[in-house]
């Protein structure tokens, strides 16, 4: 490219072929400085532990024409003093992009958000000659120590809905690399058409919780709210690292129809707002209720809200004051097949059940804020 009669330098021009080649590209009217970096981004995780040290990295890329060796960074939290220092033993050609690590750590005292600020502000020994693009920051969350979090996933499904069979496969073969680490919760629908023999009003009451009018739709803790099809491996690895700040513990006992359950909350935090609890009692798998999008067997179907489709309110929750809750729930009468999944067929949970075989239960347990 060459401007005014200005000596030419390299050019970048658009993929158009590949859509896809959104990358970011700089180019100079004139000639191209010896000395430029642009300060891309700050690379540190949004959550951090308080009390631990943590090494601030980031990606700078070289605009300019000499290869950088080094680079004078300094960060700053909360706008407080500049810790500067010279990142050395750099090898990064012009046009290229390369990490680096701040050599002094940070270590949050607080539980709080910080907002950290990075500076790039020389060059090999030189002064940047473009300051414009030397800046980046980011907000870090300094967390009490955490515990592993157990994402929760709600489905909403039918056996009359066509689109929810590549939904449920793909979500199967998601969680299938993931075994023990997620809580699956299935509620039948009344729609499309004559709907799934399965659903109850407690089911009709969750999916009015979240406004859902079209399936298949998935909840991740109570968060990403989407069409099952595109759930991938990378939300679940998303949702799993973020920190959690609750641990729950549950322990039950089943004798055919009795169902006991013992559950214990200890909070690493302190939660403030309506914190409601949910127990669910599910049917790992169902085959009654197929019907017509091509599925033979349903997983984790649930069958009975222990604490009812609106939960219990537990209030505000104060650290390491641990609560517990006793549930018991008898499934009365006999097996009902309802004829379709309209409300004047639903179950009605005083008098009849839907459960297939009592020896395929299992619970969920979770928290949620209101």
């Amino acid at each position: 490219l060459a401007v005014n009669g200005s000596p030419a330098v390299p050019s970048y021009s658009i993929n158009a072929a590949d859509p896809g080649d959104n990358s970011y590209h700089t180019f100079y009217a004139g000639v191209q400085p010896m000395y430029d970096v642009q300060n891309v981004s700050i690379d540190n995780s949004v959550f951090h532990e308080v009390n631990t040290a943590n090494t601030i990295t980031g990606t700078i890329r070289n605009l300019g024409s000499e290869t950088v060796t080094s680079v004078d960074v300094n960060y700053t939290v909360d706008g407080g003093p500049a810790v500067a220092a010279t990142v050395s033993g750099l090898n990064i050609a012009s046009g290229a992009s390369a990490t680096y690590s701040h050599p002094t750590d940070w270590t949050p005292t607080m539980f709080q958000t910080y907002t950290i600020e990075t500076e790039v502000t020389m060059v090999n020994g030189n002064m940047d000659s473009n300051t414009g693009d030397n800046l980046a920051s980011i907000d870090i969350l300094a967390h009490p120590p955490a515990v592993a979090r157990t994402p929760l996933l709600e489905a909403f499904t039918s056996s009359t809905c066509g689109p929810c069979t590549p939904g449920n496969i793909n979500v199967g073969n998601v969680l299938s690399n993931f075994q023990g680490e997620y809580s699956k919760v299935n509620y039948q629908m009344s729609w499309p058409g004559t709907g799934d023999p399965y659903c109850t009003a407690e089911s009709n009451e969750r999916r009015n919780y979240y406004s859902i009018n079209s399936i298949p739709r998935m909840e991740v803790d109570g968060g990403w709210d989407g069409n099952a099809s595109s759930f991938t491996s990378q939300m679940h690895s998303d949702a799993t690292g973020m920190p959690a700040f609750m641990e729950i513990t549950a322990e039950s006992i089943q004798w055919g129809k009795h169902v006991e359950l013992n559950v214990e909350v200890n909070p690493a935090s302190d939660f403030q707002g309506n914190n409601t609890l949910h127990v669910a009692i599910m049917e790992k798998l169902t085959f009654n209720n197929e019907k017509t999008n091509g599925e033979a067997e349903f997983e984790n179907v649930m069958k009975k809200m222990m604490t009812g489709a609106v939960g219990i309110n537990l209030g505000t929750l104060k650290k390491d004051t641990k609560v517990e809750r006793k549930f018991t729930w008898n499934f009365k009468g006999d097996y009902r097949l309802p004829f379709d999944g309209q409300s004047a067929n639903w179950i009605n949970h005083n008098t009849a059940h839907s459960v297939e075989e009592f020896e395929d239960l299992i619970i969920a347990v979770w928290i949620q804020n209101a």
